[in-house]
This record gives structure tokens, C-alpha cells and sequence, in this order.
């Protein structure tokens, strides 16, 4: 048996344990299995880990469940939740940006349990209309090697949160972290598609000569179409390629889309130097025939010259 089959098999039995009858066990069974189908039906991914939320809270009794993705300033850009009703959200107003215990699981980037929030000296308090919360876990969710974010679970129905609540919720953890994966897999490769045509159209125009070949306008005004940034530069080497300077909003640049954006700048600076190639062809043919026809004037001359 593999360690993954092993795993699960001893998430599967912690969960039967868990559950009050044998019909009850198998509900929460499917409720896991629904959220491993979650992560493979849709390609949104809030869809995705909202579903993962829900069964959260739902396979270790939590009243409320959230999911927090960590911005690169250390804070939350997306906070999804469940068990908070609509009068709630709106009373509560804007989303908790990563101070506290929150923050905790975030900086420490390890599961943290606790039977009372309000006891731990990192606890920073609850806003006005914010429900009381007593009980608490928190686990990280890893994606290719980072934490990209973190599961939070409040207010257990029996009290604190256990060992068993934890590998349940690190399962699912897991899932989300493989949701997220997958989105960024699609994510890129509708970027290298954008990229890719970006590049075949700014080709074309400067073969046609619509571009010229050292007009760095036309071509920032391109990259920052394709990202959004309408600061963004781009500038010249020595050499006569061209550096793109990528934005630094949103999470680190992965190694996949600074390869998009090299390959993106490679094409473009062969096809400027394919344009000045044609260019240069145009003025030696130019050159030659305005030789030629000093040439025949030339001769004609003379032959005129001769002829007096």
C-alpha cells in the first residue's frame, strides 16, 4: 500500500470514529470525497475552495469555517467563509487582513489549536457585530513548497478541537493546496496563450513596417495590455534585446511566467532584427539603383559628349 492510499485509509477510519453511527460516518465520507470532486469539476477556483470551506466546518462540527490566501506583504488578499449569515457579512463590512491569531498561522506557518482565542496573548479582539468565537484551529495550506494560505475552523460543537479534527482539516488543506495548483496550471497556460499572440501580432506588424523596429512605444504599449500595468517600461539592452520589467502586484512571479515574458521578449527581438534586416535590404536595393541610374546618366553624358 502507498503512502498516500495509507493516509487516507487512516483519515477515512479517524472520521468513522468521529461519527455518531455508522450512517453518519458514511455522510461525512462523502462529504470528503465530494470535496476531492470539487477540486477537479470546476476551474474557478473560488468555487473550489469556498466548497472545501464548507465541508470543512461540516466534517469536524464547526460553526464557522473561512479560507484565507496570503498576499505577498504577508497580509490576506482573499477571505472566503463559511456560517456567517448575509446580516453578518454586512455588519462586519471588510474582510480581516491578517493580524492576530490569523496572522499567526501565517507567520508561523504550522497548524495552531486552541480551547479558548480570547486567552492567547496574540489575540488581537473581535470588531463590533463579530460573533463570538472560543474555540479554534488553524492549518496551513501548502502549494509546490509554500504557504500559499490557511484554513481556519471556529467554535466546535464539543468544545476544543482534537488531533483527529487536524488531520481531517490537513487533509483538506491538502486539497485546496492541489486546487490551487491546478488553477495556476490553467491560469498560465491561458497567459502563455495571450503572450503567444501578442507576440505572432507584434511580429507581424513589424515585418509589415506598420511597427518600426526601434519603436519601444508599440511594443510597451503591448506588454502593458497583456499586464495590466500602465507604469510598466520597457527598455533597451547593448546588445539590441529588450528588458520588460514585470509588475509587482499580486503573488512573486513563478518560474513559468518569467520564462512566458523571456520567450515573449526573445520573439520580439528577432522579428526587430529581422525588420531592420529588411530594412537594411530595402536601402542597399535603394542604393543600388540610384547607382544605376547615375550609372546610365553617366553614360549617357558622355556618349552625348562624344557625339558633339
Amino acid at each position: 500500500m502507498t503512502s498516500a492510499s495509507g493516509t487516507l485509509d487512516a483519515l477515512v477510519e479517524r472520521i468513522m470514529q468521529r461519527a455518531e453511527g455508522l450512517h453518519e460516518g458514511y455522510r461525512r465520507v462523502g462529504l470528503l470525497i465530494s470535496a476531492a470532486q470539487a477540486v477537479t469539476e470546476s476551474l474557478e477556483l473560488t468555487t473550489r475552495l469556498q466548497r472545501i470551506v464548507g465541508v470543512a466546518r461540516e466534517l469536524v462540527g464547526a460553526r464557522y469555517g473561512a479560507l484565507g490566501v496570503i498576499a505577498p506583504d504577508g497580509g490576506l488578499e482573499r477571505f472566503l467563509h463559511s456560517g456567517l449569515t448575509d446580516e453578518q457579512v454586512r455588519l462586519l463590512g471588510e474582510p480581516p487582513s491578517g493580524r492576530g491569531i490569523l496572522g499567526a498561522v501565517i507567520t508561523e506557518g504550522r497548524s495552531i489549536r486552541l480551547r479558548h482565542l480570547s486567552h492567547d496573548p496574540r489575540s488581537v479582539g473581535f470588531p463590533p457585530h463579530h460573533p463570538p468565537m472560543d474555540s479554534f484551529m488553524g492549518v496551513p495550506i501548502h502549494v509546490e513548497g509554500a504557504v500559499f494560505g490557511n484554513l481556519y475552523l471556529t467554535e466546535h460543537s464539543e468544545g476544543p478541537f482534537d488531533d483527529i479534527d487536524e488531520a481531517i482539516i490537513a487533509a483538506l488543506a491538502a486539497m485546496a493546496g492541489t486546487a490551487i495548483a491546478n488553477s495556476r496550471l490553467y491560469a498560465q497556460s491561458q497567459d502563455d496563450r495571450r503572450w503567444l499572440a501578442a507576440s505572432e501580432r507584434l511580429t507581424q506588424r513589424l515585418l509589415s513596417g506598420e511597427v518600426g523596429p526601434d519603436d519601444l512605444e508599440a511594443i510597451t504599449a503591448t506588454v502593458r495590455e497583456l499586464t495590466g500595468d500602465d507604469d510598466l517600461r520597457v527598455t533597451e539592452t547593448a546588445e539590441g534585446g529588450i528588458i520588460i520589467a514585470l509588475p509587482t502586484g499580486g503573488h512573486p512571479q513563478t518560474e513559468a511566467q518569467r520564462e512566458t515574458v523571456a520567450r515573449f521578449g526573445r520573439s520580439v527581438g528577432i522579428a526587430r532584427e529581422l525588420a531592420r534586416a529588411r530594412l537594411d535590404e530595402q536601402w542597399i536595393a535603394l542604393t543600388d539603383e540610384r547607382d544605376r541610374i547615375a550609372r546610365d546618366l553617366h553614360d549617357h553624358v558622355i556618349q552625348s559628349l562624344f557625339a558633339v
